[in-house]
């Protein structure tokens, strides 16, 4: 395995997948890769949720604006 080259872009997404996979299967849960990546995604879009909040306001007061606009 020391001869694959992994991005620098793919690092911050495959340690949290590993550690969540060893974690997943050292627990004994079955399909530890498929419930890792279910878990990644969650965790992803809790980190984000703050900005996505953000930009839904604001394309809904846009949306507000826009009739005045034209």
């Amino acid at each position: 395995m020391s001869d694959i080259q992994f991005d620098a872009w793919d690092l911050p997404i495959l340690y949290p997948l590993i550690a969540i996979y060893k974690v997943f299967d050292l627990i004994n849960i079955p399909n530890p890769l498929t419930f890792s990546i279910v878990a990644l995604t969650i965790l992803v879009r809790f980190v984000i949720y703050p900005l996505m909040s953000k930009q839904i306001k604001s394309s809904q007061k846009m949306q507000a604006l826009s009739p005045e606009l034209s």
